[in-house]
């Protein structure tokens, strides 16, 4: 049975139709999270303390490679989920059952090396004294959600392999309404600060990831993950192997922002604040407004590029 993406199967639908129908949730996606990331800093601002709002910012390259791992599984598995599908060959479950296993693997093995060590990583990292216990407040918290994070990201991705883009919004978009609407309530009605922000980044990605557990086991999606041994031992590499590149690039900029954050501490808490306002992507609440101009065209590659592996050859000519 073929995979649809609206009414028609993959391979009928023109080129146009196509793009509209796989990138205009991704665009979406992209916008909505522009203003995720100003909304959280906002509510943080609302309490006048600038030593807080360095201390979540100082800390946001480490709680940034978090989305490194889901996008290297997620980036590889989704290629060659794509591509199993368009050879029609079987084993997508397998395939998705090996990124369920390095998902909670690696989101369990860093939980268990931030927790372990946070002494070390906040001075590394350029936080003082002064902002050291909401530092550690907030990164406990995003610590013990990290499992939530590299699964919610890595299947967000993967289940666009079966065209499953409207799917993954939706996803996205509850972690994110979650945590915008989570955000002034603990923050500024419950009076739990930085801590408050944290519970509610928390709980948005824990609820991205029980939707893509339910949509996976609901019966509609080809996706839903076997653990075999033989799955195991030959997707694993691949996976990790294509997912590589988008990964490097997620990490050096969260490298580069902890870097800057770093040379920044050295002229004192007023000039981090400022200048380091930043999600936990790393990018600045300026530079996110900018960041809507590549929301129209990044999804396109996004989602094109596991699509095009369902593509069949004619006369020839592949894509």
């Amino acid at each position: 049975m073929k995979k649809t993406t609206g009414n028609l199967p993959f391979e009928q639908q023109s080129a146009g139709k196509l793009l509209l129908t796989m990138c205009l949730p991704a665009v979406i996606i992209m916008v909505v999270m522009t203003v995720y990331h100003m909304t959280d800093l906002f509510f943080i601002g609302q309490l006048g303390d600038v030593t807080q709002l360095a201390a979540v910012s100082l800390v946001s390259p480490a709680i940034g490679i978090q989305s490194v791992f889901g996008t290297l599984i997620g980036g590889g598995g989704c290629a060659i989920i794509a591509r199993r599908l368009g050879e029609k060959k079987g084993g997508e479950r397998e395939i998705a059952g090996s990124c369920l296993l390095l998902s909670l693997a690696s989101g369990g093995l860093y939980a268990a090396v931030l927790l372990a060590g946070i002494g070390q990583l906040l001075p590394l990292l350029g936080v003082s004294e002064q902002a050291a216990p909401f530092a550690r407040q907030y990164l406990t918290i995003a610590a013990i959600s990290t499992p939530a994070v590299v699964f919610s990201t890595a299947f967000g991705n993967i289940i666009r392999a079966e065209g499953a883009a409207r799917q993954s919004m939706t996803a996205n978009l509850l972690g994110t309404l979650t945590n915008i609407l989570l955000d002034p309530l603990f923050i500024l009605v419950f009076g739990m600060e930085v801590t408050g922000a944290a519970l509610a980044t928390a709980l948005g990605n824990l609820l991205s990831a029980l939707y893509l557990v339910c949509y996976l086991r609901s019966g509609k999606s080809r996706l839903a993950p076997t653990l075999t041994k033989h799955g195991c031992r030959t997707s694993l590499i691949p996976i990790l192997t294509l997912g590589l590149p988008s990964a490097l690039g997620n990490l050096l900029m969260n490298l580069a922002g902890g870097i800057q954050n770093r040379m920044l501490t050295g002229y004192g808490v007023p000039a981090v604040r400022p200048a380091t306002e930043k999600s936990a992507t790393g990018f600045n609440p300026a530079g996110d407004c900018n960041c809507n101009k590549t929301a129209v065209f990044r999804p396109q590659r996004l989602c094109l590029y596991p699509n095009g592996g369902k593509i069949k050859k004619t006369d020839g000519f592949s894509i």
